[in-house]
């Protein structure tokens, strides 16, 4: 590996492993009302609902009953463990945060049915140790040394300092009387850059309305779909809401910071749920589940032919449920063929629906 991108995953590594002995030293030490006060662990909740999301796995809304104002770590992305406290050494399992709004929070859990002590309260939720994005950065690291060393790509080179960027384009653009002089040299750099531009500036001087005009522009020249990223959600809110009031057909990927009609309503998940579509996967969702809960009334009285009509009812089911996922994905498409500008955080920008 190349020893810019080498000293950067040494460090990376550095980083995880203090960040790892940070973690469980909390875990392995903390009381539960510890654990609430650092945000780690929200305690008790209610199950609010549950339906069957992407591959097969239940979908579950938690509400956070009590200290409600207490800042909190969860995440959209987040692993966590849903755990009952009435043996929480063995009464666990895993799933990923796919929403949070105040004190509600949806969590994928990797199975099909929620546990039995899910019934018996005393119900949590804990924050997990995210190697995911630890792993998402390492492998972000280990993309640009083999585009740096097996393509030579000049876009990382410039960015690793090994080659300069050079523009030779002097085109002028008309712009708006709006922009001052320095704002509207700043649009014109980006506009005439062969791979990269940089605006920065002190607070207040008209960046964010700079980078939005910019954008603006390059997609009615280019023609292309434009990825807009940020480290924050707060921050791909604010550029997604001025993108969509400058007129741009806007999907927003993730789960906004804060949660208004406009943010929503620009949110992928918003776009399939309100798409003529999914009627058709509301219907196949409700099926599935009704074949499930039949499956699952087997459990206890097993005979061969209970067995035998156990298993024909999950693999209708899964049938049904592979349907629904060949369903989302032609709505996704649908939503993207029309999509000028896809706005994410950085770690949004590998989510699977538009990863590659």
């Amino acid at each position: 590996m190349n020893n810019y991108f080498q000293n950067l995953a040494d460090l990376l590594a550095k980083e995880k492993e203090t960040d790892k002995a940070q973690y469980l030293e909390i875990c392995q030490k903390a009381s539960i009302s510890e654990k609430k006060a650092s945000g780690m662990t929200w305690y008790p909740v209610a199950i609010r609902g549950s339906e069957l999301g992407m591959g097969d796995y239940l979908t579950v809304e938690f509400e956070r009953t009590t200290q409600q104002d207490t800042p909190h770590q969860f995440r959209f992305g987040m692993p966590v463990e849903f755990f009952s406290n009435h043996n929480a050494a063995e009464d666990k399992i895993n799933g990923t945060v796919t929403h949070q709004s105040g004190n509600k929070i949806k969590i994928n859990i990797l199975t099909d049915e929620l546990p039995d002590w899910s019934k018996d309260g005393k119900l949590g939720l804990n924050v997990l140790f995210d190697d995911n994005s630890y792993d998402e950065m390492n492998d972000a690291l280990k993309k640009g040394a083999d585009l740096l060393e097996k393509e030579n790509d000049l876009k990382i080179a410039i960015l690793t300092g090994a080659k300069k960027s050079n523009t030779d384009n002097n085109e002028t653009f008309f712009l708006s009387e709006k922009f001052n002089v320095s704002q509207k040299k700043a649009i014109t750099k980006i506009l005439n850059a062969n791979e990269l531009a940089i605006v920065h500036g002190p607070p207040g001087t008209g960046k964010t309305t700079t980078i939005v005009e910019a954008i603006k522009q390059l997609v009615s020249l280019k023609k292309e779909q434009i990825l807009v990223v940020a480290p924050s959600n707060t921050a791909v809110d604010l550029l997604s809401e001025k993108l969509h009031n400058q007129g741009l057909n806007v999907i927003r990927i993730g789960n906004p910071a804060k949660v208004n009609d406009q943010t929503m309503q620009l949110t992928l998940d918003y776009q399939i749920a309100h798409h003529e579509s999914n009627k058709t996967i509301k219907k196949l969702k409700k099926q599935a589940q009704e074949y499930k809960q039949m499956a699952h009334k087997y459990k206890r009285n097993f005979g061969k032919a209970e067995r035998d009509q156990r298993k024909l009812l999950f693999e209708e089911a899964h049938k049904i449920m592979k349907e629904v996922g060949n369903t989302e994905t032609y709505i996704t498409e649908k939503i993207f063929e029309n999509t000028q500008v896809i706005t994410a955080t950085l770690v949004g920008a590998n989510n699977y629906t538009i990863k590659n």
